[in-house]
């Protein structure tokens, strides 16, 4: 799994901070730290829609089918994904779950493949013929959304609950967004419980 943030808005905590204290009347409060204790201030307090007032994009790859369907239903996200109708999948390039065994897994994705491929050799499109493939194939995709969408998407997908590949790439997002917005993007603002054992610190 690979992901890369191809764009953020620039001085996002300072611009949200600003737009926020419009409704307070406290603009004149504002200085170059104050977005420390204000940001985590408005999360606490649930106003968060202020969140919506900067953006970010992300490239990611080497993510399965079944990984995307679930990514896809967070609405307020927007999608570009690598399409199955108009690229071939001649190489067989899956994600492997936790807790099936590897080489029986690779026996039953090797059959699926198969059958693509015999179904491209008599001339069935590739956009019919990828009925056949399974949702363990990789995709590719970049996703796009505001800080709020991005926000509750981490509360959702961090947690324990949450299946373990979407929880990784919910792991490598929140590390890229707390290292670029670390007064927005914590753990303690997006109340992860129990708190991560991450590699990597806020």
């Amino acid at each position: 799994m690979k992901i890369e943030l191809l764009s953020i808005t620039p001085n996002a905590e300072k611009i949200i901070e600003r737009c926020t204290r419009i409704c307070y009347n406290s603009e004149d409060k504002t200085t170059d730290i104050s977005h420390e204790k204000f940001l985590p201030g408005i999360i606490k307090r649930g106003h968060v829609s202020p969140l919506s007032f900067a953006h970010a994009v992300f490239h990611i790859q080497e993510i399965s089918r079944a990984c995307s369907h679930q990514l896809v239903r967070h609405a307020h996200l927007r999608y570009l994904q690598r399409s199955q109708r108009y690229c071939a999948e001649n190489d067989p390039h899956y994600v492997i779950p936790e807790g099936i065994h590897e080489r029986e897994f690779a026996k039953d994705m090797d059959h699926a493949w198969e059958g693509y491929r015999q179904m491209q050799e008599i001339g069935i499109k590739n956009e019919d013929a990828r009925y056949i493939l399974p949702n363990a194939c990789e995709t590719e995709m970049c996703v796009a959304g505001n800080f709020q969408a991005w926000f509750g998407f981490l509360k959702l997908r961090l947690g324990k609950h949450a299946q373990q590949e979407i929880r990784e790439l919910a792991q490598l997002i929140y590390k890229e967004l707390n290292y670029q917005c670390p007064d927005i993007f914590n753990q303690t603002n997006l109340l992860v419980q129990p708190k991560l054992n991450l590699d990597f610190g806020e």
